[in-house]
């Protein structure tokens, strides 16, 4: 079903794109001192998350090397998320 005139793989394509400007955002924004390390744990481990669900949709789309190399991504890709979420869990204040 295409949504927006976009098919499947363009919605998953622009997921993945979305996501990854999010994250990219959120680091720029703590390399100019605008967002906490706490904060920027956080919003870096949900990003991933989401980077890694959309790469993972993609697979779905492609074959052969392409398809092993979105699955690679996407599995470091949660690695990194699992870690920054788990320093994110470490550093949060327990009065929240």
């Amino acid at each position: 079903m295409a949504v927006f005139g976009l098919p499947p793989w363009g919605i998953d394509a622009a997921l993945a794109l979305a996501w990854a400007l999010i994250l990219a955002g959120t680091l720029y924004r703590y390399r100019i001192g605008t967002r906490t390390r706490r904060a920027t744990d956080g919003w870096a481990a949900v990003s991933l998350v989401w980077f890694a669900y959309s790469l993972n949709r993609l697979g779905d789309y492609t074959t052969g090397a392409l398809d092993v190399a979105l699955d690679a991504v996407a599995i470091v890709s949660l690695v990194a998320a699992t870690a920054l979420g788990v320093r994110w869990w470490r550093t949060r204040n327990t009065d929240e």
